[in-house]
């Protein structure tokens, strides 16, 4: 099974703390939803290293 879009921090009593970079990452997925990616696409543009990579990804 693939990873999670995002990973927040865990603090007491399990709660999740979002931070800004978590917030850039959700309108990213957003954006990128909004383009007709899938899940499985983002997933693999956010872990994709190169700017090429994600390119080939979005075309």
């Amino acid at each position: 099974m693939p990873g999670p879009l995002l990973t927040p921090a865990r603090v007491a009593g399990d709660r999740r703390r979002y931070g800004p970079g978590d917030l850039f990452r959700v309108a990213v997925i957003l954006r990128a939803k909004e383009a007709g990616l899938g899940l499985d696409e983002i997933r693999e543009m956010i872990a994709a290293r190169a700017a090429s990579e994600r390119r080939e990804i979005l075309r």
